[in-house]
């Protein structure tokens, strides 16, 4: 059983006197030992339940982090990655990340594809100058069934203590919230974590149509793969 400090009142002898049960005591006063055993017990308690809400925030490290999308088209395959972004993590669990809580934020202008008018058509889609942020609300962890987790993720096997976890969260694009869940590998190393997802996501499930020119011919798929590989540093304190 832990011990835990506590401060004592001038005036207050906690003193054990031979023939006198344990207890403060004050001058001209009987010992009060029945409320004493109550108080330490309460103080315990607060103490406990105070540091197990505490989390531990981390903040993503946009230097070393990924974020990108892999679309299709009649006239080839395309990626976009994000030039800028933020986010932040609060991490209470360390085993099942199950009470985790994170906001990610991509600015959807910063999208390139390495095409320009492809680029210029995208942020048309997405109506930038209105929207200028996608958004992602982590809400919940929950462990994912092995037998369904995408392959893709497996890829790296450098690493023992990748965890396979479902993120559970709202992405907003262009003003339209949906709720999503996002197969990912997280691995916690100190000061460290480490998260690798990928989600497949629709244009029309967010109310837009695909980008599409010269009658159709230049049309882009529907679906497309959103996909990060990020990296959360532990603030110092």
């Amino acid at each position: 059983m832990s011990i835990l400090p506590i401060s004592v009142p001038r005036g207050i002898d906690l003193t054990l006197r031979p023939g006198t049960p344990a207890g403060p005591v004050r001058s001209g006063e009987r010992p009060r030992w029945w409320l004493v055993v109550p108080l330490l017990a309460v103080a315990a308690g607060s103490a406990r339940s105070g540091s197990a809400q505490v989390p531990r925030r981390f903040v993503l490290d946009s230097a070393a982090t990924r974020i990108w999308f892999d679309a299709g088209a009649r006239l080839g395959d395309f990626r976009g990655e994000a030039a800028r972004f933020n986010g932040w993590l609060d991490l209470r669990d360390t085993t099942a990340f199950s009470q985790a809580r994170a906001g990610i934020n991509i600015q959807p202008g910063s999208f390139h594809t390495g095409n320009g008018q492809r680029d210029a058509d995208l942020r048309s889609t997405l109506d930038t100058r209105r929207f200028q942020w996608i958004s992602f609300g982590l809400i919940g962890v929950v462990a994912h069934p092995d037998t369904a987790f995408p392959a893709v993720l497996r890829a790296d096997t450098t690493r023992a203590d990748w965890r396979d976890v479902v993120l559970r969260g709202t992405l907003t694009i262009r003003g339209q919230a949906r709720d999503i869940d996002i197969p990912t590998r997280v691995a916690l190393a100190g000061d460290t974590l480490l998260a690798r997802g990928r989600v497949l996501i629709r244009f029309t499930q967010f109310g837009m149509k695909p980008p599409s020119k010269l009658l159709g011919i230049l049309t882009v798929d529907d679906q497309l793969t959103l996909a990060f590989d990020a990296v959360f540093l532990a603030e110092r304190p």
